[in-house]
């Protein structure tokens, strides 16, 4: 889009402002008939993801009308982690980094506009979180898992998440939990490893553990489940 339309950020590689290329009228009306926006993964671009979403969720023809109120389409965000492990010694800022940049720029540019508190409020809510720890994530995990159990002529008693940020994966496999025990299925837990955006000294929000390793981890859940794994083994040789 930022391509077809050059203008549309000044900034960029084919935009006219730091080369002062001389552009022509851009072509088209301007309306690809964009349905919804999806975040899938942190802009490498935050300048012109942050321009031209703003620019589409305001108005199908952003070329020709800067605001049209009757012009809605859902932003759907697919991780809300302020914060992950690269190779730097500290976390780097996240999708969730661009969410909050992002919602802060919409809601300046509407007012900008003139725009009332209330539609806003409104416009701001056609914004959707997918992404740890919302409810929608570890349903669909289990439902996959419980498909694939069954294939293997298995039954899952327990769920674990393991994870290295306890805003995002513990805070999600515990509000799983009181959700399945009210619904009477499989538990959660929470297990929290020291190789990633957690240190050791902060918070680990209700962790069921706190382990080294993902393989300290497989140990623990293996020995926790031997009874189970030893019928499994035995059913599947007998089988055999």
């Amino acid at each position: 889009y930022a391509r077809k339309y050059s203008t549309l950020n000044p900034f960029g590689k084919s935009g006219c402002e730091k080369d002062n290329k001389v552009i022509g009228n851009e072509k088209g009306d301007w309306n690809e008939n964009f349905k919804a926006v999806f975040v899938f993964t942190d802009p490498s671009d935050f300048f012109e993801a942050l321009q031209i979403i703003t620019d589409v969720l305001l108005s199908s023809r952003p070329g020709i009308v800067e605001y049209e109120p009757m012009h809605r389409i859902p932003l759907v965000f697919s991780n809300p982690d302020l914060l992950w492990k690269t190779q730097h010694p500290f976390p780097r800022f996240g999708q969730g980094a661009f969410r909050l940049s992002f919602e802060a720029c919409y809601k300046a540019r509407m007012n900008a506009l003139g725009l009332s508190k209330q539609v806003i409020e409104s416009r701001l809510r056609d914004i959707v979180q997918f992404g740890k720890p919302e409810h929608s994530q570890f349903f669909h995990a289990r439902q996959k898992l419980i498909d694939c159990a069954k294939k293997q002529a298995c039954r899952i008693s327990h769920f674990y998440m393991v994870g290295d940020n306890p805003r995002s994966d513990i805070t999600g496999a515990l509000r799983m939990n009181v959700v399945s025990t009210g619904k009477k299925l499989e538990g959660w837990s929470g297990m929290l490893v020291r190789t990633g955006v957690w240190q050791d000294g902060e918070d680990p929000m209700g962790a069921d553990g706190i382990y080294d390793n993902v393989q300290d981890i497989v140990d623990y859940v293996i020995k926790q489940h031997k009874v189970e794994i030893a019928e499994l083994n035995s059913r599947c040789n007998s089988d055999g």
